[in-house]
């Protein structure tokens, strides 16, 4: 869906196929780390263009079977590798306005998609609206190079207010000097699970949560019969 985004008009314009090899394990490394989403023609069908993508989602190391003691337990990001919007429309020799896209907009789509999609209680979604702290994407952080932005991950910050969300996005030109790495989009996207267990569990806590407050709570001074 990211790819499809970032395609923009051109997805419905031109035949084109998108191919994401998903990867998930806790420490991003290997195949992920070395990827570059192409550009091809498709084997079966040389009318239809195909887009290869990469996406690989990380974990918090505590959430393994031997700790179980993780913060939270849904993918703390997407890795997004993506085919630029200037290079899909330089390779179909279309116009571009400058408009590249933005990991935010894909933040904010897969935002949309988790609240189209749930199919719990309405009620659920209303508590949360009600008493829970908002998600509020902000503008990308910029990545200087391949390697920052493959070992860095996503921007968070609980304001207590609201639960900032800020993608680390790579953007290489479509005449960058080393060509395998020319016209890409890079992105570490909130996963649509983190988002859905922010609105459940931790986007609750601040307002819902109770714990005693030893300033205020009542402590019973009723003594306690032990039997054996």
């Amino acid at each position: 869906m990211a790819q499809e985004v970032v395609a923009g008009d051109l997805m419905k314009q031109k035949k084109i196929n998108v191919i994401d090899e998903y990867k998930s394990f806790v420490i991003i490394s290997g195949d992920f780390s070395h990827a570059k989403p192409k550009i091809q023609a498709d084997a079966a069908d040389p009318t239809v263009t195909d887009i290869l993508s990469f996406s690989h989602s990380a974990y918090n190391p505590r959430t393994s079977k031997y700790l179980d003691a993780a913060n939270f337990y849904a993918a703390t990001e997407v890795g997004a590798k993506l085919k630029s919007r200037e290079a899909i429309y330089k390779h179909f020799g279309v116009e571009f306005d400058g408009q590249e896209a933005t990991c935010k907009e894909i933040n904010e789509l897969a935002y949309k998609f988790v609240l189209k999609n749930f199919n719990g209680s309405k009620s659920v979604l209303d508590r949360f609206k009600k008493y829970g702290q908002p998600i509020e994407f902000l503008e990308d952080t910029k990545s200087s190079a391949g390697p920052t932005w493959v070992n860095l991950p996503i921007v968070t910050k609980n304001t207590t207010t609201t639960y900032q969300v800020s993608s680390r996005a790579l953007v290489s030109p479509v005449d960058f000097i080393v060509p395998q790495a020319a016209g890409m989009l890079y992105c570490k996207l909130m996963s649509p699970a983190r988002i859905l267990e922010w609105m459940l569990v931790d986007g609750l806590k601040k307002n819902l949560y109770w714990a005693p407050n030893p300033a205020t709570a009542a402590i019973s001074e009723v003594p306690v019969a032990f039997t054996q």
